[in-house]
């Protein structure tokens, strides 16, 4: 069952820099919960629409953030698929986790050939 997932990027104008430009967060709600976390990405508030963000990138940077995003976007899609397609029900503060930790997806139900050992023996 594929749970649907809402991504929402946004600004946080509150934690701007020396520079102006205000760091892009993103929200994950519609699994068990919400949540947010920085993108590490920043851009000028002129320059983003809360409901457009950056479809009327122009400038070199701003087309780079813009695929930038979407990269991000199509990574947390993929976290959710590989979840759902191993059958975890999983959580918005889940996909976060592999979000931030990405060797904690690769380790899932991995082991070394002394731990299968030692799983049998035991």
């Amino acid at each position: 069952m594929t749970k649907k997932i809402c991504i929402t990027f946004f600004l946080k104008n509150d934690k701007k820099k020396t520079d102006g430009t205000a760091p892009v967060y993103v929200r994950l709600s519609g699994v068990s919960g919400n949540t947010s976390f920085a993108t590490g990405k920043y851009v000028a508030p002129e320059r983003w629409s809360s409901t457009k963000q950056l479809k009327l990138a122009r400038k070199n940077e701003e087309l780079f953030l813009k695929s930038e995003l979407e990269k991000i976007r199509k990574k947390i899609l993929e976290i959710t698929e590989i979840l759902s397609n191993d059958g975890i029900v999983f959580s918005a503060e889940q996909i976060k986790s592999h979000w931030l930790n990405p060797n904690n997806l690769d380790k899932r139900n991995k082991h070394t050939l002394l731990e299968v050992f030692d799983l049998h023996n035991s």
